[in-house]
């Protein structure tokens, strides 16, 4: 599981979208053409969720968005957080990836 500090400025968050075939097997799904990606945040204790508008990490057919925090209000709460991705494709959200965990540790001072 991936850890951050509390309040950090600038740590980059990267979700890969995937897809899953009959036999289980996951592979990269293509996000080059879709018009909206989001990430959503679920805060460990307020329970708040946060929508941070994402990029492309690279040219989109890896799979691959980020968002890269601006605020010390993203990650304002020490714990662990529920992440997880969704991409719009014209106007209708078309996909929502697997819930991962990211743990926002406390700083010394």
């Amino acid at each position: 599981m991936e850890e951050v500090q509390l309040n950090s400025l600038g740590h980059v968050i990267e979700i890969t979208v995937q897809n899953t075939a009959a036999d289980g097997t996951r592979s990269a799904r293509d996000i080059s053409g879709q018009t909206a990606l989001k990430i959503f945040a679920k805060a460990p204790v307020s329970r708040t969720v946060q929508t941070w508008t994402a990029a492309l990490t690279t040219d989109g057919t890896d799979g691959k968005m980020r968002y890269t925090t601006t605020a010390t209000s993203d990650l304002n709460e020490s714990g662990v957080w529920k992440i997880q991705g969704n991409i719009t494709e014209g106007a209708t959200p078309i996909y929502d990836t697997e819930i991962g965990d990211l743990r926002v540790i406390d700083n010394l001072a």
